[in-house]
């Protein structure tokens, strides 16, 4: 391992960020004969978040994904504010084994030309001969291109105008309990049942749900969620609202394990795209602006990222090509306008309560796997966001169709010209149809 003030060496690649997104995209471009520094204030630290995804998504990865436990059919009760059963998902869903996956990654970066750097990244300098990494307290590191891999909060990277995001917040507890805080269920995905009667809406100030695992015997991850909200709802009163539940059932924690505190930016500013400096992960804007999902998004895209970076120094393009084409992979036009729809989506929810979140879950999930599958995903094209998202509009009740329908004309347009694209495309003439107006 090399640490920040050695002499410095030129490298194919900085990747700068020691999470999943840093390590993924490191290993993929050893295993495409790149050399990789790996920048990371803490290289040693562990990952301490939860990871979770649709099995299904990482099975073609050429790189094994690691998983602690696999629940195939997961739980969501929503609806009317269901307390029984609820809906069973026909979909498995994994939570990834933090441990055994960085460990594979590891080992992959260091069988490779790969350098492990412990510092803090400042800035990026760009001459004749490439870039130059600038750390605290380090020399210069010289290497081709500049991947800031460091998450929502990266400082490499210009992004485009600002946006007020919305904020997923979420506090979790690994633990031994006296009882079942799942109810009978091997996993949930979503419970909207309120924590406990009449106290929680004033608290929290948002509506939030049970996110939760059985990990065997007596022991479960347990998380209290807001899926989003602006403003941010602390954690704090999170923690309160998922004791309140436990009590509500006659839990109590006998044992803790851990403790996770969440909060997500979600429908953030997207990178200036001609830029030398590369985002990618979070960074990037890969969290799903109305899910806050991100990880199987960043494995999935990781491969043809790398493509692009090894095509590119092998041809020795500049960084700023290298990075378009690389932009071009991750963020294409319809993608683009396909994550207009889905921030439209963000705005809508966070405006709902308990009872108008539920209901749009059960409308939700009420949809085709193959549809909620590709809505959740964020990797579909505007077209199919759009049609899954009118799909939706019609399953849902009254009362959510006319909170959409003021959404959509308090939006100023917004909504419009993201769809216009496609109305082109569908009133395009054909044959010897004539288009008019």
């Amino acid at each position: 391992m090399a640490v920040a003030g050695e002499q410095s060496r030129t490298m194919d690649v900085a990747v700068v960020g020691g999470g999943p997104a840093g390590r993924w995209l490191a290993a993929l471009l050893v295993r495409r004969g790149m050399s990789v520094a790996v920048v990371d204030p803490r290289p040693e630290r562990g990952w301490e978040k939860t990871y979770g995804l649709w099995v299904d998504e990482v099975e073609d990865l050429t790189i094994k994904v690691d998983f602690d436990g696999i629940w195939s059919s997961p739980t969501v009760r929503v609806g009317a504010l269901q307390g029984g059963a609820g809906r069973q998902l026909s979909r498995a869903y994994g939570r990834i084994d933090n441990g055994a996956f960085r460990r594979r990654l590891d080992e992959i970066i260091a069988g490779g030309r790969s350098r492990q750097i412990a510092g803090e990244a400042r800035e990026v300098r760009y001459d004749e001969q490439g870039a130059a990494l600038v750390c605290a307290d380090g020399p210069e590191l010289r290497c081709a291109l500049v991947v800031d891999a460091s998450g929502g909060a990266a400082r490499l990277v210009d992004y485009e105008a600002e946006q007020v995001p919305a904020v997923q917040t979420a506090y979790g507890l690994d633990v031994k309990c006296s009882g079942d805080p799942l109810r009978g269920a091997a996993m949930v995905l979503m419970d909207y049942s309120p924590p406990a009667p009449a106290v929680e809406q004033p608290a929290i100030g948002a509506p939030s749900f049970l996110y939760g695992m059985a990990r065997g015997g007596d022991r479960y991850f347990v998380e209290e969620t807001v899926l989003m909200a602006r403003p941010a709802v602390p954690v704090g009163r999170l923690k309160e609202a998922l004791y309140r539940r436990l009590g509500a059932l006659d839990i109590e924690v006998l044992e803790r394990y851990g403790e996770e505190r969440c909060e997500i930016p979600m429908g953030t500013a997207l990178p200036v795209a001609d830029q030398p400096t590369l985002a990618f992960g979070a960074a990037a804007g890969f969290v799903h602006p109305a899910t806050g999902y991100q990880m199987a998004r960043m494995l999935r895209a990781g491969p043809m990222v790398a493509d692009a970076i090894a095509d590119g120094l092998h041809d020795e393009r500049e960084p700023a090509e290298v990075s378009r084409r690389c932009w071009e992979v991750m963020w294409p036009a319809s993608r683009r306008r396909a994550r207009r729809l889905l921030l439209f989506g963000m705005d809508a929810l966070c405006g709902f309560e308990r009872r108008a979140m539920s209901r749009f879950f059960d409308a939700f999930f009420e949809l085709s796997t193959d549809d909620w599958g590709a809505y959740m995903s964020g990797e579909s094209g505007a077209g199919k966001t759009a049609k899954i998202m009118w799909r939706l509009f019609r399953r849902a009740p009254m009362e959510i169709r006319l909170a959409l329908a003021r959404h959509i004309l308090s939006s100023g347009g917004e909504l419009r010209d993201a769809l216009r694209p496609m109305a082109r495309r569908e009133t395009a003439p054909r044959g010897r149809e004539k288009a008019h107006g």
